[in-house]
């Protein structure tokens, strides 16, 4: 429920996350879907818990945002590019976000295979790996896209830097087989499962910690 994630409590945490001389460069990719493929609508509270995310990383003293990619796996569409460091275009974004057409398939689309779909989350993997940020983060949705992870996939990604994915669930109950976390564990990125506003926060101190931002771990 999005009521158990309070933008004001991650306003606060991000505000005192520690301060660094060197920011890390991370890319961001945000997979925007609804929970069920052949859904016409997107839910509000998903995309919220997305925006509430991506701006308190935005404001972590951190890491440094270089780079944007909003887009939809079934529908390979990209839907927002932010290709410099900057404000994010909160306009452009949610624009980006209203035009993508769900339930629907684009005739260049039809003969689509499966694989297409996957490779096409890879290449976006691989493109931001190679302007070389100190790590990808993704985030995204749960939702039941009906892939299955490939050697030709896994072959496409060169993950030679940190790679993350914050994986937003309503609840507890898992109940697909994510093919991104699939793909980023395989990939040997870190998957955290985000519920709430503390296991936001307890995943994003890990992310810090593993890039050098913080104390511990």
């Amino acid at each position: 429920m999005l009521a158990q994630f309070n933008p004001q409590d991650t306003d606060e945490a991000t505000r005192n996350s520690a301060i660094v001389g060197n920011p890390k460069r991370i890319a961001v990719l945000l997979h925007v879907a609804p929970p069920y493929r052949r859904s016409a609508l997107l839910r509000s509270e998903d995309v919220q818990a997305l925006f509430t995310m991506l701006d308190n990383i935005a404001r972590s003293s951190a890491v440094r945002i270089v780079s944007i990619w909003a887009f939809n796996v079934e529908q390979r569409q990209i839907l927002f590019c932010q290709a410099s460091p900057g404000p994010i275009a909160h306009q452009e974004l949610e624009k980006g976000i209203a035009s993508l057409k769900l339930a629907t398939i684009d005739y260049p689309h039809l003969m689509d295979k499966p694989a297409d779909k996957l490779e096409f989350f890879a290449g976006l993997v691989n493109r931001e790996m190679a302007q070389e940020p100190d790590a990808v983060v993704i985030l995204g949705t749960q939702t039941d896209i009906d892939l299955k992870v490939t050697e030709r996939a896994l072959r496409r990604i060169q993950a030679d830097r940190p790679l993350f994915y914050l994986h937003y669930v309503p609840s507890h109950q898992l109940e697909f087989d994510d093919v991104i976390e699939n793909l980023v564990r395989k990939s040997r990125g870190n998957v955290f499962d985000v519920t709430n506003t503390k296991t936001f926060l307890r995943a994003w101190e890990r992310i810090e910690a593993r890039l050098g931002g913080r104390r511990g771990e």
